[in-house]
């Protein structure tokens, strides 16, 4: 995610006003969220990031995401994907929600073939 980070936020950027662990950057990019585990029969979802950390992001979701553990993809020079465990989801009013993502580890798109399609909708180059 440092990565992502260092492409998208300059300094003036950066979002200290609380007192967080790791510094946020507020950075907006397409997001693909889905639910993850077997009992997950939700759909999957584009959403766009708020803002970034190397522990986490914020996201501004079109649906209220209900389950705990969700798989995303963000696109770099290819899909990034990770597994996170959900903190904080609250609506943040017009329709959307504002869903707290803790990053718990890096994951590739072979282990969610079937959203490939749509991770592939997130490259700028594929439009």
């Amino acid at each position: 995610m440092r990565r992502i980070i260092d492409r998208h936020a300059a300094k003036e950027l950066l979002i200290s006003e609380d007192n967080r662990k790791e510094p946020r950057h507020a950075i907006s990019i397409p997001v693909l969220i889905h639910g993850y585990g077997s009992h997950c029969e939700c759909t999957p979802e584009f959403a766009v990031s708020k803002n970034i950390s190397e522990v986490g992001m914020a996201l501004l979701c079109p649906i209220e995401v209900t389950d705990h553990q969700v798989f995303c993809a963000v696109w770099e020079d290819h899909p990034v994907c990770f597994l996170g465990m959900i903190r904080q989801s609250r609506y943040a009013g017009g329709g959307y929600w504002e869903v707290g993502i803790e990053f718990q580890e890096l994951t590739t798109m072979h282990d969610r073939e079937q959203l490939r399609s749509m991770a592939q909708n997130l490259n700028p180059a594929s439009r």
